[in-house]
């Protein structure tokens, strides 16, 4: 059975090394991934209030995915808002429901801290529709797109 825990700084080496895995298998896999500098952004924004971050475990007590999202001022109100900066479930365990159970912990804590306006979106091209369907299946609704440029 999986299990969700909210994601602390032992937790980081994981989320590193899981995110570059994302890195490679994404359409970022062109760029450089600099793992100091992963590791100083879990560092320096894990356990903060800015900050929304859970990890998922196997039966083992293994992780197998994360989500991590930042908390900030919407630019034009006064109201907050929360985007996801990472969201991964390892291969090998994905379609077993960890993805529908870190999006939920995400919106819930989101939810708790008064945020009323929670992104979560997809620009790594990594199962697009399969991550659409999670999100749909939680509540969120498409509201727009992401486009990128030069892409190969």
């Amino acid at each position: 059975m999986t299990t969700i825990h909210e994601a602390t700084k032992e937790d980081i080496p994981y989320m590193v090394a899981a995110g570059k895995r994302m890195f490679e298998e994404s359409r970022f896999r062109k760029f450089s991934f600099d793992t100091d500098k992963a590791t100083k952004l879990g560092d320096q924004t894990i356990g903060t209030d800015f900050c929304v971050a859970y990890v998922a475990r196997n039966d083992e007590d293994q992780p197998i995915g994360f989500i991590m999202g930042l908390i900030y001022p919407h630019i034009w109100g006064d109201h907050k808002q929360s985007i996801d900066v990472a969201f991964y479930v390892d291969k090998e365990h994905r379609y077993g429901g960890a993805g529908v159970l870190l999006a939920k912990a995400y919106v819930d804590e989101t939810k708790r801290r008064g945020i009323d306006d929670i992104l979560i979106g997809v620009s790594s091209s990594i199962n697009n529709e399969a991550s659409k369907h999670v999100m749909e299946k939680i509540g969120f609704q498409s509201i727009g797109f992401v486009m990128a440029y030069g892409v190969e």
